[in-house]
């Protein structure tokens, strides 16, 4: 791999962190999936960047890779858990993050080990 293409994953990389915490704000109660998933899309493509596969947001149950379709009505409510994943791809560079948020606040425990998770596959 030349600088040229560890450049593009390491831009890749920097859009999705920036868009990993810009989206989260996105996450509350009442807000349609849908409308989350295409905004978080558009933020990638503001970046100039394209999305490295469709935005997945799992609620609840569902641990991963769930995509809200065109006609999804579902919209986020009090008790739900919420895990988001954005990917970001430059030119076939790909970068791929996501986050935890427990609406309900009842879930702690289930929210810190994921994030001790991901801080300990970080930390090698």
């Amino acid at each position: 791999m030349n600088d040229e293409e560890i450049e593009k994953f390491i831009e890749a990389g920097k859009i999705a962190s920036r868009i990993r915490e810009d989206s989260k704000r996105l996450i509350m109660v009442g807000e349609p999936l849908l409308e989350i998933a295409e905004t978080v899309e558009q933020m990638i493509a503001e970046e100039g960047a394209k999305p490295a596969f469709p935005v997945n947001i799992s609620i609840n149950d569902i641990a991963a890779h769930y995509t809200p379709e065109f006609d999804c009505t579902k919209a986020l409510s009090e008790n739900d858990v919420v895990k988001t994943d954005i990917g970001v791809s430059i030119d076939g560079a790909l970068a791929d993050t996501a986050y935890t948020i427990d609406l309900s606040g009842k879930n702690e425990t289930l929210v810190s080990a994921a994030k001790e998770a991901l801080d300990a596959a970080l930390s090698y």
